[in-house]
């Protein structure tokens, strides 16, 4: 029997997800045995498919609902709590904190104390182990997030 290190494990776990998971290129080359299209043209209508679906998340506060009982994708807002109990969940500003020379946090001033965040309601979809799986969205559609809750350009539902 072999023993092996935590990071021969890790490495051969995040192998492991890299074979499980699905790219874009895997993706065309079953789409292209029904259809005869380009691999350029395929990637270009889904950056543009994905780019509509964000955009009318972001911008007019709609549900993205997946096919195949996958769930729906919102813009999620939830009152924030300020607690003492809680007061270590509250992200650190450390600009502040270095001209004050004490801890101050993030409060969300700006948001009239509110914390929004991308979620996948998967209450209602049909996969198995559904607890395991999660959706991250990428650092543009954070920023993007960001940038529309300082101008108070737009508000989501709780």
């Amino acid at each position: 029997m072999k023993l092996i290190t935590l990071k021969e494990m890790v490495n051969s776990k995040c192998k492991q997800q890299l074979k499980d998971s699905c790219t874009l290129t895997q993706a065309y080359k079953s789409y292209d045995d029904y259809y005869k299209v380009g691999y350029k043209t395929y990637r270009t209508i889904c950056e543009d498919f994905n780019k509509k679906i964000m955009d009318n998340i972001l911008l007019k506060s709609k549900e993205f609902k997946m096919p195949f009982r996958l769930g729906t994708l919102r813009i999620k807002k939830k009152k924030m709590n300020y607690s003492n109990q809680l007061k270590n969940k509250l992200k650190i500003d450390w600009k502040a904190t270095k001209e004050h020379n004490k801890v101050i946090y993030h409060l969300n001033d700006h948001t009239n104390g509110f914390n929004y965040r991308w979620y996948w309601e998967k209450k209602n979809a049909i996969i198995k182990n559904k607890s395991i799986y999660s959706f991250q969205a990428t650092r543009t559609n954070k920023r993007r997030l960001a940038a529309l809750l300082k101008n108070n350009e737009i508000d989501y539902f709780e």
